[in-house]
């Protein structure tokens, strides 16, 4: 068996279920012989939080889970409770988006069915968020009209997936962090650059190191005069000269973003995204489809589901890069 579920990065949360046996029943407390639980990076297989057998992030097995290590299990009604901590669900690379999260959980138990001890298995998969989605799914509920709850997680989906084409076609990440680095290599005298994360709100550094290490005496902190930038542009420009040349030799360290929230998201884009998204899940068994026959009319062609609204596409087209 397996699930999966939406976690804001570094928060902590619940995820709760119940251990059943090979009959489908909940197992009593006192026929569990052992629960474990083992928590590790989707991508990479390194253990998260330590949640392995001895603790190490390269450890086989997982942690003692029987109402321990943040588990709890009911005394006779099979409910297992997790309260995710913020180290669960933090990040393992703070540079990506996103990350999965693969816990598994494993129990072992005594039956009167069997001389052996019987095993249990569920996989719960923590997608790991960390940037900005465009709408929410109220939104999405409010324009709709009518879409349950158990669609949540379909409707999200379709959301980041309109957030993460949007920032790809306009090459920006629209949640606002503080104090986020960017390295670049400049070439053929370059006067400015552009940080993907605009408005940007203050600048905390500029530093230039031809071997792109930033530590040493051969990184070099600008000062404060020596470069200006357009806040609402994202552009950071030199006033004297260009930036020294150099593979990953200028790393700028700032804060920006269009917001924390999809409440601080200016109207129009928000709107667009509901727009697009609605569209999309209303759409969701026609994919593929450009033609529909209509009995004795002949037949009518749709747009792709795929395709961008026209109203949605220009609102995209403003937020593209303005004055490079």
């Amino acid at each position: 068996m397996a699930s999966q579920t939406r976690y804001e990065a570094g928060t902590t949360a619940k995820f709760s279920g119940t251990l059943k046996d090979h009959n489908g029943h909940a197992i009593h407390l006192h026929d569990l012989l052992t629960v474990t639980l083992r928590l590790t990076n989707a991508k990479t297989g390194k253990v998260i939080n330590a949640r392995s057998a001895d603790g190490t992030e390269t450890g086989s097995g997982g942690a003692n889970a029987l109402n321990s290590g943040d588990v709890t299990i009911h005394s006779s009604n099979g409910t297992i409770i997790w309260n995710i901590q913020a180290e669960d669900t933090a990040l393992e690379d703070s540079s990506l988006d996103s990350e999965t999260h693969v816990a598994e959980f494993v129990w072992t138990y005594s039956h009167t069915d069997f001389s052996e001890t019987q095993t249990g298995r569920h996989t719960h998969r923590l997608q790991c968020r960390n940037y900005l989605m465009l709408c929410t799914f109220e939104d999405i509920k409010d324009m709709a009209g009518s879409i349950s709850d158990a669609q949540m997680p379909l409707v999200e989906m379709l959301i980041e997936g309109f957030t993460d084409r949007v920032e790809k076609i306009t090459n920006r990440k629209f949640k606002r962090v503080s104090n986020i680095s960017e390295v670049f290599s400049p070439r053929f005298s370059k006067w400015h650059y552009r940080v993907k994360r605009y408005p940007i709100d203050s600048i905390s550094s500029i530093v230039e190191d031809r071997l792109g290490e930033f530590t040493g005496a051969g990184a070099v902190t600008m000062d404060t005069d020596d470069y200006a930038f357009d806040g609402e542009t994202g552009l950071v420009k030199m006033r004297f000269r260009q930036f020294y040349d150099g593979v990953n030799s200028v790393k700028i360290t700032y804060t920006g973003g269009v917001a924390e929230d999809a409440g601080g998201v200016p109207a129009d884009l928000r709107l667009a995204a509901t727009r697009q998204v609605t569209y999309w899940f209303q759409r969701r068994n026609q994919i593929g489809v450009s033609q529909i026959s209509v009995t004795r009319q002949g037949s009518t062609r749709v747009s792709d589901p795929e395709e961008f609204l026209p109203d949605v596409a220009r609102v995209i087209d403003d937020y593209m890069p303005k004055y490079a």
